[in-house]
């Protein structure tokens, strides 16, 4: 009979003729893995499976083969109990789908919430730290969550919270983290030699040094750790922060857990479990608890520059090209002419996002001239404090317009926003769903957001961007699309690749659980 023992890791014995089965189902191959190969003969991919250990949160899939399999087996739990703590506040009042949440968690003690931008997942969170009372640690991948979360620990839950990120190292009972500082204190092991990050994230500059052992003695207690943003982090990262926090429970959070496009959704369910429950934006916009949206598509079929494929050639030209088409002078017009209509005509509060910090100064430099006040632009080198003191500006009314890269993609809570601006291509799913949630939050007074997208008509490359947002865009059913161009033709292409869309997603899925 297989035996499995419960502890930091999960360890198995008696298993030597079901090796292969095991190890197939906590194996994965990145997106880069044939060109790795090319390089390293020897790569055979990611095995979570070591010498006889593999992390808590491939449990549910190997018990699932051996059942499957009808292979008897057999589970100790060696864990200690979890540590309490003292815990005074109040209960928080939750709505009926986060007290399911919490009710479906404290099931399983492990496992990712799947639920859109705007559901409140920190506020569903507090509760579980507060019903569940035990030493926890928060990982999150940017500074302006590192400071949120802290807020909203201290607010909610009536606690001194301790920082580990954005050049602080303060340890309390409960904590939140940046992945990638405490990821510096961790030596690559087994588990994560072969993990391959094909994405880059914010940078942290804090310095350790001397303070190594508090954080790992820290993470040695913590009972609970809670994964924000869990699909975002660069693979290797995530891994070496949670995979080495031994903790009882795990509670990944997330509104597209399994879409990455590295092929690593493995280690986002090694590192916090399978997902638990499902939330979408059109429930809940249904549902009231999320504002309408419109999304306005605007045509850049008038545009004199034309990009094509032809013109693509190896990756520095792209991004040469791309940086002459997408930062150029005739598309950017169209970009301040719609922030413009938004901001004076709509009264709205706005958020333009970039990808580029050159992109943005010069939508920066661009729109202060025409509106003879300056305009706030954050990126990755941005202070902390000074994208929270932005922040608060933003929410108190005090300012109402702030041009973003990426930073701002992620966790942004900011009801009063209602404006969004897409001023470059993307085609990550992932991306398009995150850009928008930032500004579907309910708010007194708002009766509803609206996007800014623009069809680069004349950009092959970027009008199958383009193509791939729009699929999303029209496969809400509570989204109101409003289209300047031909609206038939494009919502007939949509139409013809939504099957496809849907097989790709049905494959995605699948692929996450290989």
């Amino acid at each position: 009979m297989v035996t499995i023992e419960l502890r930091d890791m999960v360890r198995i014995s008696d298993f030597d003729d079901e090796f292969d089965g095991i190890d197939r189902v906590c194996s994965y191959r990145p997106t880069a893995y044939y060109f790795i190969k090319q390089r390293n003969p020897a790569y055979d991919g990611v095995h979570f499976l070591r010498n006889g250990i593999f992390p808590l949160g491939l449990l549910e899939r190997v018990e699932q083969y051996l059942k499957d399999n009808r292979i008897k087996y057999d589970v100790i739990d060696s864990r200690g109990p979890a540590q309490r703590l003292e815990l005074s506040c109040k209960v928080l009042k939750l709505r009926p789908y986060q007290e399911k949440a919490v009710t479906e968690f404290n099931k399983k003690g492990i496992g990712i919430l799947n639920a859109t931008t705007g559901a409140g997942k920190t506020f569903l969170t507090l509760e579980i730290i507060r019903r569940f009372a035990t030493p926890t640690i928060i990982y999150v991948p940017t500074k302006v969550l590192l400071y949120q979360w802290k807020n909203e620990v201290e607010k909610n839950l009536g606690i001194h919270c301790g920082i580990i990120g954005d050049g602080e190292c303060v340890v309390c009972p409960v904590t939140v983290a940046m992945y990638q500082t405490v990821a510096k204190v961790i030596q690559d092991n087994a588990f994560t030699k072969y993990v391959v990050d094909e994405w880059s994230m914010e940078k942290d500059a804090t310095e350790l040094k001397g303070r190594e052992d508090t954080i790992v003695s820290f993470m040695k207690g913590v009972s609970l750790s809670v994964m924000d943003e869990c699909h975002t982090v660069a693979a290797r990262t995530f891994i070496k922060a949670t995979i080495n926090t031994p903790s009882r429970y795990k509670l990944g959070l997330s509104a597209t857990s399994l879409m990455r496009p590295d092929g690593a959704n493995l280690a986002v369910i090694a590192g916090c479990g399978e997902v638990f429950m499902n939330i979408t934006t059109s429930e809940l916009i249904k549902d009231g608890y999320l504002s309408p949206l419109l999304v306005k598509i605007v045509s850049l079929d008038k545009m004199d520059k034309k990009l094509k494929d032809k013109e693509l050639d190896g990756k520095a030209e792209y991004q040469r090209i791309k940086d002459e088409y997408v930062q150029g002078k005739d598309r950017n017009k169209y970009v301040v002419e719609e922030t413009k209509k938004l901001l004076l005509e709509e009264k709205r509060t706005v958020l333009v996002l970039v990808t580029e910090i050159a992109h943005g100064r010069e939508l920066r430099k661009l729109l202060e001239a025409d509106l003879g006040r300056p305009v706030q632009f954050l990126f990755g080198q941005t202070s902390g404090k000074k994208r929270m003191k932005v922040i608060d500006e933003l929410k108190s009314g005090n300012e109402n317009l702030v041009i973003s890269t990426s930073i701002f993609e992620y966790g942004l809570d900011i009801p009063r926003l209602d404006g969004l601006v897409i001023a470059s291509p993307s085609k990550s799913m992932i991306k398009t769903i995150q850009r928008v949630g930032r500004i579907l939050r309910i708010h007194d007074g708002k009766k509803n957001a609206k996007i800014v997208d623009f069809d680069d008509v004349n950009a092959d490359y970027f009008r199958e961007h383009f193509m791939e947002r729009m699929i999303f865009y029209s496969g809400e059913p509570e989204f109101t699309l409003e289209y300047d161009g031909k609206r038939k033709d494009i919502l007939a292409l949509v139409h013809r690749e939504k099957e496809v869309t849907q097989f790709l997603w049905e494959w995605e899925r699948k692929k996450g659980r290989r």
